[in-house]
């Protein structure tokens, strides 16, 4: 609560009159527009991973054969440590990547692929993003001759971030990139989401005056 404080200044004759104090404002942290949201989810291809997913399966089924009494006749705890081990990894590499996706708010993108790779960019750190149809790696990568990093599952329905400055990602190797490149399946409306809060994120802070009463 703002307290009011008279101002006394000297009058001929020892009168004194009261001053009205000057108008204070205050900044005000500005919100999304009603009409962004405030958490967006975008899926990315899973195809790589259907199919990677098909492969392992079939690998997996050649090694328990292999482990079975007719070949190798390995004894039960072997064996069961082994396909658990294959296990473990199809879960993560092939099944988990069907179970997460990107997630854009007003202050931050949060890029995944699976539950092996996570990253977050604020977004009062992007530059720009716009569409692209260069061509570009497959999975999560990094470009040795250009500072920019893939995290990608196509190579169509690319997209790219532009940073105000080179950034590290520690989940890449640790490489410093000024853009990085994804691949989302509805990328118009990741765009216009992105710029939206872009541009909201520019807009000057209004000021609200304060009403002394």
């Amino acid at each position: 609560m703002v307290k009011r404080k008279a101002h006394l200044v000297k009058m001929p004759a020892g009168q004194t009159e009261e001053l009205e104090p000057p108008e204070v404002r205050v900044e005000v942290e500005p919100r999304p527009p009603m009409d962004l949201p405030r958490s967006v989810e975008f899926s990315y291809s899973k195809g790589v991973f259907l199919q990677r997913l098909v492969l392992q399966t079939i690998m997996v089924m050649l090694v328990v054969v292999l482990l079975s009494s007719f070949f190798l006749d390995i004894k039960p705890l072997y064996s069961a440590i082994i396909l658990g081990i294959l296990g473990v990894y199809m879960v993560i590499s092939s099944i988990s990547p069907f179970l997460t996706s990107h997630t854009l708010t007003p202050e931050k993108l949060v890029l995944r692929q699976g539950w092996y790779f996570k990253t977050t960019i604020p977004v009062e750190d992007i530059e720009s993003v716009e569409t692209t149809d260069e061509p570009g790696k497959v999975g999560v990568k990094f470009s040795i001759t250009y500072r920019k990093v893939y995290v990608t599952t196509s190579k169509f329905g690319l997209v790219k971030i532009i940073l105000k400055e080179p950034t590290r990602f520690p989940m890449v190797m640790g490489k410093r990139a000024e853009e990085v490149i994804i691949d989302v399946e509805d990328r118009l409306r990741f765009v216009e989401v992105l710029n939206g809060f872009i541009q909201h994120r520019d807009a000057p802070i209004l000021a609200s005056p304060i009403q002394w009463s």
